[in-house]
């Protein structure tokens, strides 16, 4: 999801334009993975070449990947109840790997949390997320 920011600046505002980010030939794993192991170990890289956190690392980069993690990860604490929701309704399409499937199970895993009064989101809020996107040109919710 660390890329999730990038997406969105670029454009990216229904579900299906963030696919890329769980595509199974995706390369921000293994650059985040790579960006990790530069921040957090010293290490001999190439010939004799000594990577060391502070001089490969600035402020502001260290700044920017915190701040993202700290915007997407949200709330910390997810109850038994919601886990089980998500298992409930996500675990079939997953396992049938067909993406309009899942979508419908996203929509239909929201509609329960709203139930049980889990979400407090307005009715087609995920809906219109999948279907039309997010963004400013969004008409606001009657009050």
């Amino acid at each position: 999801m660390w890329t999730f920011p990038s997406l969105f600046a670029s454009g990216a505002r229904k579900l299906e334009d963030f696919r890329p980010l769980f595509g199974h030939d995706a390369e921000h794993p293994y650059l985040l993975d790579q960006l990790k192991q530069i921040a957090c170990y010293t290490d001999c890289l190439g010939k004799a070449h000594w990577s060391v956190p502070d001089e490969v690392i600035d402020e502001s980069l260290a700044r920017s990947i915190v701040n993202t993690a700290k915007i997407l990860a949200g709330s910390p604490n997810h109850t038994e109840q919601e886990m089980a929701l998500w298992i409930e309704h996500m675990s079939p399409a997953f396992a049938s790997k067909d993406f309009d499937s899942m979508k419908q199970a996203l929509m239909n895993w929201h509609h329960a949390m709203q139930t049980k009064g889990l979400a407090s989101d307005s009715p087609n809020d995920m809906e219109h997320f999948i279907h039309q996107g997010i963004g400013l040109n969004r008409p606001l919710p009657p009050e």
